[in-house]
């Protein structure tokens, strides 16, 4: 199954990012969707100390847009290329919040670190893309 056809399996109305206003809502959808899974296993396993202050870090950028992102999403044009990398980031954002149902307690730390690289790694690819046309 391709990147596209399984995203849209996990988010039906997923916006993809061929307009400015689409790119917006899909960052909101796949934080959305990411967060869910996060919220239930932050009130399943209430994990605490280190583990439990990660989980409420990655909970939050989740619930707030990255504003340089955005914006970035909202003046740059991605290519088909650029397009293609960003829906394997969402793929495995998705995937890794797919994987929350069956954790356990012992390995909320590993998942959250998991997660919170993907972010950053899809992050990265935004920001790179802009700026490789900007050269």
């Amino acid at each position: 199954m391709d990147d596209i056809a399984f995203l849209h399996g996990r988010i039906e109305s997923y916006a993809d990012y061929t307009n400015d206003d689409r790119r917006q809502l899909v960052d909101e959808q796949v934080r959305a969707y990411v967060g869910e899974p996060l919220a239930r296993v932050l009130e399943r396993l209430a994990p605490d100390g280190s583990v439990g202050e990660a989980l409420a870090r990655v909970l939050l950028r989740c619930q707030f847009a990255d504003q340089t992102v955005v914006r970035t999403l909202e003046v740059d044009e991605p290519t088909a290329s650029d397009m293609q990398s960003f829906h394997r980031a969402d793929r495995e954002l998705i995937t890794l919040a797919d994987e929350a149902d069956a954790l356990g307690s012992d390995d909320v730390g590993a998942w959250i670190t998991r997660i919170d690289a993907a972010l950053d790694g899809r992050v990265r690819l935004v920001m790179d893309a802009a700026a490789s046309r900007m050269i």
